[in-house]
């Protein structure tokens, strides 16, 4: 079982989690609203109150919690344990009050659908699906605890050529960065979460061409013994045994200064070691080498 995520990336998540998570609730609302003015009728507009309501609700919880999300010096882990507690306890009666108006839109789209126009109808379909989405995206229990991982077969290759070969990333300065990816012809299909992988990868990325800027990135991907090693390198200071010691079990980054930055390389540990992988930091021929090794667990037939 992974281990619970570190204050500062549980901190991370509830600020993504507050400004994301409210975002359904308004276009939910909205549909609503459009919905009604088609197909008028007293209860969708009690629906669409108590949706607001809903998101309302989760603004405030957030707004409560406004502190603790920023501090950059967190309070004493006993006290930060019963916060984080307290905040989950919220979400999660947030999340029952929405999942309540959920099941009475659906209910009174089965009673009324025959009665309304198309038009009506497709608003309806397109409110399921951001339901659908929010349900799937936004498990407030889930803020802080391990990471869920939902592996499915997928092509390594097709993955990378996907999202890595080929496009286009720039630097902090806007330039633009060359990434090359180069793949063992023996890497094939496999089991893996796409999503922590992609967040994985990128986060190496990422931090190989902010420490060299307008410098290549090459990615390569290697079947050694069972396994997928996935290495990122870039053009810059070889690394010290010291600081590959540090890499991904501590926070480190040139901006110190800044409590936002620092967590990538743990957060990439984490969502690796989530998985059954293992991360690593080292140097390789060019430079500095951060490295993801994932099981080559197949699909069973």
């Amino acid at each position: 079982m992974p281990e619970e995520l570190p204050w500062e990336l549980m901190r991370d998540s509830m600020r993504i989690f507050a400004h994301d998570s409210l975002l359904p609730y308004q276009a939910i609302g909205l549909n609503l609203k459009l919905i009604s003015r088609l197909y008028p009728n007293p209860e969708l507009v009690r629906l669409e109150d108590d949706i607001i309501s809903a998101g309302n609700l989760l603004r405030e919880i957030h707004g409560r919690f406004r502190k603790l999300r920023t501090a950059e010096n967190p309070p004493p882990e006993k006290e930060l344990a019963e916060s984080i507690k307290q905040y989950r306890r919220l979400i999660r009666k947030a999340n029952e009050k929405a999942n309540n108006v959920f099941r009475r839109i659906k209910n009174f789209y089965g009673i009324h659908k025959s009665g309304m126009g198309e038009e009506a109808r497709r608003h309806f379909e397109s409110t399921f699906e951001l339901i659908g989405q929010f349900k799937k995206q936004f498990h407030g229990d889930q803020l802080g605890r391990s990471i869920r991982v939902e592996a499915y077969n997928f092509d390594l290759r097709k993955f990378m050529e996907m999202h890595f070969t080929g496009k286009e990333f720039v630097d902090r300065d806007g330039r633009p960065v060359q990434v090359i990816v180069k793949t063992d012809k023996r890497v094939g299909r496999a089991m893996f979460d796409a999503q922590l992988l992609y967040r994985g990868i990128y986060n190496l990325v990422t931090d190989a061409y902010n420490h060299t800027p307008g410098r290549p990135i090459f990615i390569t991907l290697k079947r050694q013994n069972g396994h997928v090693a996935i290495n990122v390198t870039n053009q810059g200071r070889r690394l010290t045994p010291t600081e590959i010691s540090k890499i991904g079990r501590v926070r480190f980054t040139r901006a110190m200064h800044d409590p936002s930055r620092g967590y990538g390389k743990i957060s990439t540990r984490l969502l690796t070691e989530a998985q059954g992988g293992t991360f690593r930091a080292g140097n390789s021929r060019i430079g500095p080498m951060l490295s993801i090794r994932l099981p080559l667990r197949r699909m069973r037939a």
